[in-house]
């Protein structure tokens, strides 16, 4: 769990990648570019900005092409516990 309160945004993103699993059934990563797209170019740096502090925090899996650009998202079975402990406040 993080040591500090995740922001609206982080949360979203957990909800987010939940509902994304549970819809694949866990079977697909959530791309990258699909989180991104619709928002303008200062949101998306504050989603980025908040993806990074959720890997560093163990809870979601960026992974990279070999180029190193991001190109999917995974929840961590922590991110999940995380999301789960607060019901129905990140419903995506």
């Amino acid at each position: 769990m993080p040591t500090r309160r995740l922001t609206w945004l982080e949360g979203w993103i957990l909800g987010w990648l939940r509902a994304d699993a549970q819809r694949s059934q866990g079977l697909l990563a959530a791309r990258y570019q699909q989180l991104l797209t619709g928002f303008a170019r200062q949101e998306r740096q504050r989603i980025c900005a908040s993806l990074a502090y959720l890997e560093t925090k163990g809870l979601i899996v960026v992974g990279c092409t070999r180029g190193g650009q991001p190109a999917y998202l995974l929840l961590t079975p922590a991110g999940s516990q995380c999301v789960s402990q607060i019901p129905g406040r990140f419903d995506g």
